[in-house]
């Protein structure tokens, strides 16, 4: 069965499906449920670098009913954004790398919490939920708490998104002051 878009009748979408006199079975599609749940994603590219294929890859996973395979994934997002912020951070923090890597996550969180997203620190057990899932839970409960991680996991890289876009545009506006100060003074 092809459906085309109402709107754009170039978009269509294929099901293919066996169909007997007791049932009807999908035994596939194009684009695949992956392919249109990505492009939701693209904006977070520029938070996420080398990330965004793991974001990707949860995803497609999700797509394709692998729950805890998906949530190996989000779990490394997590860890990498925790573990790059007390890269850019150290310094600041009064702890050694070495103590900090043997901290549990949510003590990690805790000694980041003026750097990272507060949506992270406010809900900071989403990593433990997601190690759970990993560890202990079905791939059936995965697949049910998967859209819930993922919508935290956004909203943590919208705040991030966000603060990128806020430093540059200061960066943009105070080289703009200091080049019309530098210009005027010689008027």
């Amino acid at each position: 069965m092809t459906y085309c878009c109402t709107r754009e009748r170039q978009h269509t979408i294929l099901f293919d499906l066996i169909v007997t006199s007791e049932k009807i079975i999908k035994i596939g599609q194009y684009p695949s449920v992956a392919d249109l749940l990505i492009p939701s994603i693209v904006k977070y590219k520029s938070i996420l670098d080398k990330q965004f294929r793991e974001f990707s890859k949860a995803i497609g996973l999700f797509a394709h009913g692998i729950g805890i395979g998906s949530f190996v994934y989000l779990r490394r997002i997590i860890e990498k954004l925790v573990f790059d912020k007390f890269q850019q951070f150290s310094n600041e923090l009064g702890i050694t790398a070495e103590e900090f890597e043997h901290l549990k996550f949510d003590d990690k969180i805790a000694v980041l919490k003026e750097h990272l997203p507060t949506v992270l620190v406010k809900n900071k057990n989403i990593y433990g939920i997601v190690s759970k899932g990993i560890h202990e839970l079905s791939e059936d409960e995965c697949l049910r708490m998967f859209p819930f991680i993922r919508t935290g996991i956004e909203l943590i890289l919208d705040d991030l998104l966000a603060e990128k876009e806020r430093l540059e545009k200061e960066k943009l506006f105070e080289t703009f002051v200091a080049q019309k100060t530098g210009e005027l003074r010689q008027h």
